[in-house]
């Protein structure tokens, strides 16, 4: 993508930290089919980044 947008991309100069991202919501929520639908395609989209991590749970 950096290609695309004629841009340069650069190592940091020291190691930087794994961010850990998750996704909450009310128990009410859990069974609802719309609210389900949004969690699977936020895992969806955020599966990429989960690289050398356990493999996100199912929504």
């Amino acid at each position: 993508m950096a290609g695309e947008l004629n841009m340069i991309v650069y190592e940091p100069p020291l190691a930087l930290l794994r961010r850990v991202s998750g996704i909450y919501w009310h128990k009410r929520a859990s069974n609802s089919p719309a609210h389900r639908w949004l969690r699977a395609q936020i895992a969806l989209l955020m599966e990429p980044l989960n690289t050398e991590a356990a493999p996100l749970p199912k929504a």
